[in-house]
């Protein structure tokens, strides 16, 4: 997969040593409008400020293209290669460059491109 940013790189940084430029020309990114964010009416506890937040995801963009991933399956290896990922097939550890990630945070679905709400449940397991 080509990595985007040929024409106007930005650098990601502020949780650490991330450096994979984004190329914010062709798109721009754009957070899913519901991450980290409470859905319902109901009562919500806000642990984490944005800025935190944004914090924990650079420090997360980091670690997987750092510090990569430990994947046993080879099936699994293949479906990160063929996705762009940096492979280390001696040691198993897939590293994730920080706009593959974006990309996919982008492209995740959300009520405005489903046309639908967006629904979260949880089974309750039957007790014991």
């Amino acid at each position: 997969m080509k990595q985007r940013g040929a024409k106007n790189p930005i650098l990601l940084k502020g949780a650490g040593l991330l450096d994979t430029p984004i190329d914010l020309e062709a798109k721009p990114l754009k957070r899913n409008f519901y991450a980290g964010r409470q859905l319902s009416g109901g009562l919500s506890l806000n642990i984490f400020t944005d800025n935190e937040l944004n914090e924990i995801h650079l420090a997360t963009l980091e670690v997987l293209e750092k510090t990569g991933l430990f994947v046993a399956d080879e099936e699994a290896l293949e479906i990160f290669h063929g996705g762009g990922a940096k492979i280390d097939r001696t040691n198993k550890i897939v590293k994730i460059p920080a706009y593959i990630v974006e990309e996919a945070i982008q492209s995740a679905p959300t009520p405005e491109n489903t046309g639908k709400p967006l629904k979260r449940t949880w089974p309750i397991p039957p007790e014991s």
